[in-house]
């Protein structure tokens, strides 16, 4: 590889990184504590709650609840876990039936407390965990800039690792290999631990740091 294409994979990759590295230092810390999103959620409820993927709920009180607010008749319910933590999420659909209201043909989703049903939107259940969560993908931007955003970042960071790889295939991998000079690779011998001569050229195995030296 000649000189010009080497600075041009150099600069590319030392440019690309000092772009993407804040974005990037935002993203590793955000998905740090996504790892404990559902324990930040607990802790900030002040809520103790079961390792569990089951649904701890009394579906027959919860769904008499539901139907005297909701009127549930001809109508799709989706009760759904998906974190370890006290809520759930309840999803309703519009109702079938062709004499409902106009109140009950709009659909309803909302958490629901399993321990005092209590209900809440998406809104008032946002916290902390949930703001960490999301700030790993940049969803506080509005969307879908904040996808494409965490996507063209993850994708400029592909970019700057293969480029970087390419500059210390050529520089390190190159030089690491390269034959040494004579003087270089007598001090280098002198340290070695076997060596072999002919008449026509030496080489020198060096046990300590694996390296073979062939010279005239």
């Amino acid at each position: 590889m000649d000189n010009r294409k080497y600075n041009i994979l150099f600069h590319t990759h030392t440019v690309s990184g000092i772009v993407i590295s804040v974005v990037l230092y935002v993203i590793f810390f955000a998905g740090s504590f996504s790892f404990f999103r559902d324990e930040i959620v607990n802790w900030e409820r002040n809520e103790s709650v079961e390792v569990t993927n089951d649904i701890q709920l009394d579906f027959n009180k919860t769904l008499d609840s539901l139907n005297a607010q909701y009127n549930l008749y001809g109508r799709d319910i989706e009760i759904k876990k998906g974190r370890i933590e006290q809520r759930i999420s309840v999803s309703i659909g519009a109702s079938k039936d062709t004499l409902a209201t106009d109140a009950e043909k709009a659909t309803k989703f909302f958490h629901l407390d399993t321990k005092n049903y209590a209900q809440s939107t998406y809104v008032e259940s946002y916290s902390l965990g949930e703001f960490l969560y999301r700030l790993h993908f940049l969803t506080q931007i509005p969307y879908p800039v904040g996808y494409y955003l965490s996507g063209f970042i993850a994708l400029f960071f592909l970019f700057a690792i293969i480029t970087g790889g390419f500059g210390a295939l050529e520089k390190d991998c190159v030089q690491f290999f390269r034959v040494q000079t004579f003087k270089k690779a007598k001090n280098i011998m002198d340290r070695c631990s076997y060596c072999f001569r002919n008449d026509r050229f030496t080489i020198s195995v060096c046990l300590c740091c694996n390296w073979c030296l062939f010279y005239d």
